[in-house]
């Protein structure tokens, strides 16, 4: 490992340089094998997209429901 002040080589498990007496920044890379959250959300589009398609089709479904109810009550 380098200093990253003066850049010369210091031990790995030091904190601070031995030459200039810097203090040692290590950056520590955090791996995880999760996927993206990205990846296994539904985009916002096709959400929307489904939920009018969902309320169309439940509105012609009630529609047709209130038409055959006003249709069998005037044959009465």
């Amino acid at each position: 490992m380098y200093c990253n002040m003066c850049g010369k080589e210091i031990a790995d498990d030091s904190r601070f340089c031995n030459i200039c007496g810097a203090k040692v920044i290590t950056l520590e890379a955090k791996v995880t094998n999760e996927p993206d959250v990205e990846e296994n959300k539904m985009s916002v589009a096709k959400q929307a997209l489904l939920i009018a398609g969902a309320t169309i089709v439940g509105l012609i479904l009630a529609g047709g429901i209130l038409l055959f109810t006003i249709s069998l009550i005037s044959y009465l």
